[in-house]
This record gives C-alpha cells, structure tokens and sequence, in this order.
C-alpha cells in the first residue's frame, strides 16, 4: 500500500500536514492558534478510539471550549459510520489504529454515510496508512504534542466555510427495480471487503487485472450505503415507486464514479461478477445496469 509520509500528498490535491512540531498548516484550515480564533456557536463533534482513556480526556478537554458539544463515542471504524450516520455531527475525531476497522478503511465510508462532516485524523503514527484519495482527511494531528493543537485545528475547520457537497438524483424508479440493484450490489460488496482484506488490499488474485483502488471502492460502496437510505424510506411507506436522491461530497463521488467505471470499463458490473464467476439473475443485473449508468452520470466527474 502507498504510506503518505508527514508533509506530503499525491499531486494535483491540497496540501495535507501532519500537525505537529513544526506545526504546518492542515487541509482547508489555518495553522493552529490560540489566540481568539473564530468559532461557530454550538457544534457537535464525535470520538472514535479504541482506548478509553483517550476518548475521556478528549472529552474532558473538549468540554472546556465554549460551544463544543461531544455527541457520541465509538471504539472502532465500523462503529464509527454507525456513528456518523444516527446522530451526524459536525466534526469526528478519529484514530487510525483500531480493531475490526480501522480509520484510514473507515473515511471512505464516512465521506459518503456524512458527506458534511469533517474528519480530522488523531494517530500516533501515519507512517502505516494511506490517507490519500478518498481516505483523505480534512487534517491530521499527531498523538504526543500539545492538546491545544488539536483544539485548535477542530475550531479552525469548523470555522470554515460550506464543504463542497453536491446531491445526486437518479430520478424516479419502481421500487422493485431499486431493490434488485441494492440486492446485486450487496452480493458484490461481500466479495469486494473480502479482497479488501487480503494483503495489498486488492487482491490481484480475485480482481483479476481490473484497475481497482481501494479507497475508491470502499467511497463506491459508501455511495451505495446512501443510495440505500431513501430506498428504506420508500419500503417501509409501502410506496411503489423511490425517488433516489441523496448528498455526496465531490471527491467522495468523483472517486466512486471512477471505481465504477474501473469495474467494467463502460460503467458496468459485469466484469467484476465475471472475476468471481458470479452470475446475478437478468432481472437484478438489468436493474444494477440502470443504476449504474444513472450514477456515472450524475456523480461529480472531478
């Protein structure tokens, strides 16, 4: 897996710094400082760390800051998108190293499950994890330095202005229709967190030779978390038909769009079923085709 070394990001992509001394400056945000920096009154953030001890003083200091509101905890990246998805704050605190689901294989999911929320990355070490393309953070500040850093990176961001967050529209479909897509695509995903968990995180083995990125997978299966959201509104109404419509942050689409069309090269999933000998029902492949070309057509292309 490519490491994103302190100080350094992919070409052509704001510039990510690792707070930490020297303190530098982080993605959409000032550098950090203590002197009277704006604040939006009453905001939510949320903790994720496998360490209890770490998520309590976090707490606690975050308590100290005049309209900082902690909303919820978690202890893993799996939790976490539970997280983000029932109570959406504004801004979550994150680890990296964490069992089940780590936070690096978490962003992804979290782009699109809470597309306006900010993610600031707090780890003690970035060396073993790449926060590039759709895994990348809104800052990273590293374990070990003055807490106040990190105050100050959270009041910064949420300082800042709107995030760049477009809505999708598929339009109106059957419901059944939509049903049948959401089903193949689950079939799929099963196998896909499967390569994800082999090493090199795509195994070549079961993705043949399709030019697949993990992060954008995992941002490609977040799209599909939310394109499952109005889906379940639908159903439970008892309503035949679904309009599909639902926020996704731009590079979150823009990655997922250029995963989908990595997975059968005109924005079809035929070839990945084909790398697992899978073969969906006509039914449910004519559906997932449907969805398929509507979403390469409405996700931001950059």
């Amino acid at each position: 897996m490519a490491k994103l070394p302190p100080h350094s990001v992919p070409s052509k992509s704001p510039r990510l710094s690792i707070v930490a001394k020297p303190v530098r400056h982080s993605i959409a945000t000032r550098p950090p400082r203590r002197s009277s920096p704006r604040k939006p009154p009453g905001s939510s953030i949320a903790i994720v760390d496998d360490r209890i001890e770490v998520r309590k003083l976090l707490v606690m200091r975050l308590s100290m800051v005049p309209g900082l509101h902690v909303i919820g905890q978690a202890a893993n990246g799996a939790d976490a998108i539970d997280l983000a998805t029932e109570q959406a704050p504004d801004l979550m605190i994150l680890d990296l190293s964490m069992p089940v689901m780590g936070g690096a294989e978490a962003i992804p999911l979290l782009r699109a499950a809470a597309p306006h929320m900010r993610i600031v990355v707090y780890t003690s070490d970035v060396d073993h994890a790449d926060l590039s393309k759709g895994a990348r953070p809104d800052a990273a500040v590293l374990k070990g330095g003055n807490l106040g850093d990190l105050v100050a990176v959270i009041i910064g961001l949420l300082a800042e202005g709107p995030l760049d967050v477009v809505e999708i529209d598929l339009g109106h479909l059957a419901v059944h229709v939509a049903v049948d897509a959401f089903d193949s695509w689950v079939g799929l995903n099963a196998r896909v967190r499967e390569a994800l968990a082999t090493k090199g995180d795509v195994s070549s083995e079961l993705l043949g030779d399709l030019p697949l990125d993990s992060s954008e997978l995992l941002c490609l299966m977040g799209v599909f978390m939310q394109f499952g959201m109005p889906l379940l509104e639908a159903t439970a109404a008892g309503e035949q038909v679904v309009h599909l419509h639902f926020p996704v942050r731009r590079e979150t689409g823009a990655a997922a769009r250029r995963a989908l069309l990595a997975l059968g090269g005109n924005g079809t999933l035929r070839a990945f079923n084909r790398a697992w000998s899978h073969t969906p029902t006509k039914a449910a492949e004519k559906a997932l085709d449907l969805v398929d070309s509507k979403l390469v057509e409405q996700l931001p292309v950059t």
